[in-house]
């Protein structure tokens, strides 16, 4: 990503957050990815809101830019956020910085095998939930902290000729990421069973891409589920149990975009 590109991003979440309905609407999706963890704590939602600032601030940062990626792909009333900042009078936004907002829009979300990790390069990696050669990444914040046989929850952006993963990535460990593929794959049936309500819900028409889309959006959801029952089993651990985390305090920087 450039960096006019990652400004372009921030000036579509500041409109965002500045123009009704969509502060609204952010929470809506927000509260789709975490509805299920209180349930799998054990927690009410007003508990969880108590126990998440525990999670390690970067940790939740790279949570936060995932769901407000997951947010960009939504439609409501058959438009997305991306094309109604889009729309909108007064937006300073280049034909490129354009091509690339359009592009994270229609980016879905996929579980990635690191094969190969250069530092400072590249990354060769694998779709675990397609059947597609392995592709090389050209990115300079490529780490070599994250080794080959890791998982990353991405979206891979095409712009043009470039390739890239965007912002919101997170690096599952494997036993999480094997968690997460299971879960996906064992509720496909549902999943398919969903598509309707929701394309009626958000005013689209259901085809192979939609559903594709909407199979994405409810793997986001498990995909933070997963990683933050990973993070808050750390946590309890260190904390010792769930009443200790109840009732203590703790904070951090929870801004997104």
């Amino acid at each position: 990503m450039t960096f006019d590109e990652e400004r372009a991003r921030r000036r579509l979440f500041a409109w965002l957050k500045d123009t009704l309905p969509w502060p609204e609407r952010i929470a809506e999706i927000e509260d789709i990815h975490l509805q299920g963890l209180a349930a799998d704590l054990g927690v009410t939602p007003a508990q969880l809101q108590t126990i998440l600032p525990f999670v390690p601030e970067e940790s939740f940062a790279n949570a936060q830019i995932a769901m407000d990626e997951d947010f960009l792909t939504y439609h409501f009333d058959g438009e997305t956020a991306i094309d109604a900042y889009l729309k909108a009078e007064g937006h300073a936004e280049t034909d490129a910085t354009r091509a690339f907002l359009l592009a994270l829009r229609d980016t879905p979300l996929s579980l990635y095998e690191v094969i190969d990790v250069v530092a400072d390069s590249h990354w060769l990696l694998r779709d675990r939930l397609g059947d597609t050669t392995p592709v090389h990444i050209g990115d300079a914040w490529a780490d070599d902290c994250i080794t080959p046989d890791s998982t990353l929850a991405a979206r891979v952006v095409a712009v043009g000729d470039r390739r890239f993963i965007a912002e919101g990535m997170i690096a599952l460990p494997n036993p999480v990421a094997a968690v997460i593929v299971d879960i996906f794959e064992s509720q496909q049936a549902s999943f398919d069973d969903q598509f309707p309500d929701i394309a009626a819900e958000h005013g689209i028409p259901l085809t192979a891409e939609t559903r594709l889309r909407m199979g994405r959006q409810l793997l986001a959801g498990v995909v933070t589920g997963a990683y933050f029952m990973h993070l808050l089993g750390n946590v309890m651990s260190t904390l010792g149990s769930l009443e200790t985390a109840l009732s203590g305090t703790s904070g951090h920087s929870e801004g997104s975009g």
